[in-house]
């Protein structure tokens, strides 16, 4: 989750996000399992393109290939969320 109050508007994404091995040449797998609208439609490839990065550089330096991440869940604020917040929430939670 990602939540930040400063001067402007805040920053706000909640992402639920499962990491699981995938077949060795399959790079990576992004599949979206959010229902009901949990993560705004407009806000998925942010989630997508932080998964990307997060994987591209991995824990250690050194891109993460053989992974499936599945979005799960998340939440948004109408006032505070915006696609920044959801890239950011999405790459901490897929190296977290």
């Amino acid at each position: 989750m990602l939540a930040k109050q400063h001067g402007g508007g805040g920053m706000y994404a909640r992402v639920v996000l499962e990491v699981e091995p995938g077949a060795t040449d399959s790079g990576i797998v992004i599949e979206n399992r959010v229902t009901g609208g949990a993560i705004p439609t407009e806000f998925i490839s942010a989630c997508h393109l932080g998964i990307a990065i997060a994987t591209s550089k991995g824990v250690l330096g050194h891109p993460v290939i053989g992974v499936k991440a599945t979005l799960l869940d998340g939440k948004a604020h109408s006032d505070d969320s915006n696609g920044m917040s959801f890239q950011i929430a999405a790459e901490a939670k897929a190296i977290g």
